[in-house]
């Protein structure tokens, strides 16, 4: 038989305050491949290897981006900001 595991806030928690943070980290990691692809000397099997990393958490930058925007749009965030 497993516990349930304890809840950490007593309060509701909100994607879009989550996602925020999420957003920010999505964007720095974009920014860190961009200037390795620009900036770095790299074998051609590297470079496209971090193209397509770039691609990746470009695209899922997108999405969470969205996700969020969603979220302020339907105002689905505590009174008071996130």
């Amino acid at each position: 038989m497993t516990a349930e595991p304890v809840k950490l806030h007593l309060d509701t928690q909100y994607a879009t305050g989550l996602l925020v943070p999420i957003a920010e980290v999505l964007r720095e990691l974009e920014a860190r491949l961009r200037h390795y692809q620009l900036e770095l000397r790299l074998a051609e099997i590297d470079l496209q290897c971090i193209v397509s990393a770039h691609q990746a958490v470009a695209e899922a930058s997108r999405v969470v981006e969205d996700l969020v925007q969603r979220g302020v749009q339907a105002q689905t965030w505590r009174e008071g900001g996130y």
